[in-house]
């Protein structure tokens, strides 16, 4: 086939070595050999052919002799050499070697588009890398020279150092790092891991980050039980963000408290809608965030074991919250902590292990069970995992809005006061996940309001009680893994108002009760990996049962070699990881 033009092999591989007869595809514009790692003789095979324009060798493993033939490619506008210079120069050549094998690509006539990425092998870039309108240095752990020609490119053109992780690391001689590269860039995004490696605060002064007005997106990550040359309260003091900052990250800063610029970050940050602190085991202060202008939509904070307040007003006295655009706030790991004086609005709640915030209020509570104080929004999602401290102590649940949806995630003492039951009363949505208790909690019955309901994971659960079937207004019923019970009840006939019944992962239900054709609203019935229930809903005699329901869906997830896929008309996308447990 000497009139071969486009040639791929990538990915072959079981491929050893080539033929002799390749070196006559002297026609050959298009070759790669990505993900073909044992194929040998790749070198000589490519001597001859000068009208190659792309060439992809990524993960290749045997390139020996690739530098003394590079330069017969004169055609060449594409390289891929991601993750294989180490097997070019398998010999410990010198950083000057691998920089004039650069240099020697960069200088090809027709060079556009050059690709080192997910190389480990010390590499510097030569001032010729001007000439490209492409360079990828994506996960490049250690590039030894970037040229400012090189670091002056359009963010769109170079790829990779920075985009998205820069790793600080040290020079040969130890005494600075790697940092000093990011000078002259100026990407959209920048994320700068192993801080901790940084030898003076100086480096990082000299980067002059507060200047690189491009960036939108900036994390900043120490490895919080490394040791550090510099203290990282006097390091992040030379990191100031530039004003053009929207998400801001900071993970594993292991001092105390915050430079100044931090605790006056109105004036530093005016523009972030996304906030990010997590692995501070130290940090026992917090930004004050109300000095921000209502922008902020995203808050997370995670594992600071030491904070104890975050204070939501503007200043001493002043109740007015600035938080008008907050949409979800996730507090995770954080045992401490408390909200003062009132709780921001926000669409979304995440609490994990962070029970303080659950029983911290101390606003007075009418004799009705609700909260004296404002609402916190119109709806709220709130979702608490792991939290220690029973359902009964959550006075967080009285500043709940009117209308509201709770997930609560293995939390097992869910027993309740009247006042905790009252505050529940305008639920529309409850999720129970990961329960080991055998009975629901009694207060469900009571949720009169309550429109969806899912029953996530309680594989003791044997029955559902009979006081749900006051649960007039639920549209919605899922029971997800619950592989104690056998049967639904025939009070379900009751629930008049149900639209959508699924029952996942629930083996021991092998019947539905012949009330369900009472459910005249009932739209759709979802049935996921329950096999004896899937058998029964085949049997000719029930599917009459069943046809006033618009959509029904039987899927099985254990599908032996002669069962149909599961349908893409699915409205479950992912499955949980727990599903197996109930197939013992």
């Amino acid at each position: 086939m000497e009139g071969l033009m486009h040639l791929d092999l990538s990915s072959c591989w079981s491929l050893k070595e080539l033929p002799h007869s390749f070196v006559r595809l002297k026609e050959l514009v298009y070759l790669d050999f990505s993900y073909s790692p044992g194929v040998l003789g790749i070198p000589g095979s490519l001597a001859g052919l000068t009208k190659l324009q792309h060439l992809g060798l990524s993960k290749c493993k045997n390139l020996g002799g690739l530098p003394e033939v590079i330069g017969n490619l004169s055609e060449l506008r594409y390289l891929n050499l991601s993750d294989c210079m180490h097997h070019i120069f398998f010999d410990g050549s010198s950083i000057d070697q691998t920089e004039s094998f650069i240099d020697h690509i960069c200088t090809l006539p027709y060079m556009e588009h050059l690709d080192l990425s997910c190389n480990g092998y010390l590499i510097s870039i030569p001032e010729s890398a001007r000439c490209l309108r492409k360079l990828v240095l994506d996960k490049c752990r250690q590039v030894a020279r970037l040229p400012e020609c090189v670091a002056k490119m359009d963010p769109r053109s170079l790829f990779g150092l920075l985009l998205p992780t820069f790793s600080v690391t040290a020079d040969d001689s130890k005494c600075n790092t790697n940092l000093g590269l990011l000078e002259h860039i100026n990407p959209d995004e920048l994320k700068i891991e192993k801080l901790e490696n940084v030898k003076f605060r100086e480096e990082a002064r000299n980067i002059k980050l507060s200047e690189k007005q491009r960036i939108g997106e900036l994390k900043l990550i120490w490895d919080p039980q490394a040791k550090r040359s510099v203290d990282d309260m006097e390091l992040l003091r030379e990191l100031v963000p530039p004003t053009t900052l929207k998400r801001f990250v900071i993970c594993g800063y292991s001092s105390v408290s915050f430079p100044d610029w931090l605790m006056s970050i109105g004036n530093y940050l005016p523009n972030v809608v996304r906030m990010e602190m997590f692995d501070l085991p130290n940090c026992n202060s917090f930004p004050p965030l109300a000095q921000l202008p209502p922008n902020l939509r995203v808050l997370t904070l995670k594992r600071m074991e030491s904070l104890e307040e975050w204070n939501t007003t503007l200043s001493i006295g002043e109740d007015e919250l600035m938080f008008r655009k907050l949409e979800k706030v996730n507090i995770h790991f954080c045992p401490k902590l408390r909200i003062t004086p009132h709780l921001p609005r926000a669409a979304s709640w995440s609490i994990m292990e962070s029970d303080n915030l659950l029983i911290s209020w101390a606003e007075s509570v009418s004799h009705n069970g609700a909260s004296s104080s404002s609402p916190v929004g119109v709806s709220t999602n709130l979702a608490v995992e792991s939290s220690k401290v029973p359902l009964r102590q959550w006075a967080l649940l009285h500043h709940l809005p009117a209308r509201s949806d709770l997930d609560i995630q293995c939390c097992n003492d869910l027993t309740s006061t009247p006042e905790i039951t009252w505050a529940l009363q305008a639920l529309k949505s409850l999720t129970l996940q990961f329960s080991a208790q055998s009975k629901l909690p009694e207060w469900l019955g009571e949720l009169t309001s309550l429109e969806k309901l899912a029953i996530v994971y309680n594989k003791e659960l044997e029955e559902l009680p009979d006081n749900m079937r006051r649960l007039k207004q639920l549209q919605s019923l899922t029971l997800d893994a619950c592989c104690s019970l056998e049967r639904l009840p025939l009070w379900l006939g009751e629930l008049t108002s149900l639209k959508k019944l699924a029952i996942f992962g629930c083996n021991a239900i092998t019947t539905l009760p012949d009330i369900l054709q009472q459910l005249i609203n009932l739209q759709e019935l979802e049935i996921v990996d329950c096999p004896n229930l899937e058998q029964w809903c085949e049997a000719e005699e029930n599917k009459t049962m069943l046809a006033h329901i618009e959509q029904t869906s039987i899927i099985s997830l254990y599908l032996s070699p002669m069962r149909e896929a599961i349908p893409a008309t699915s409205s479950r996308r992912s499955f949980p990881f727990w599903w197996p447990c109930c197939k013992q």
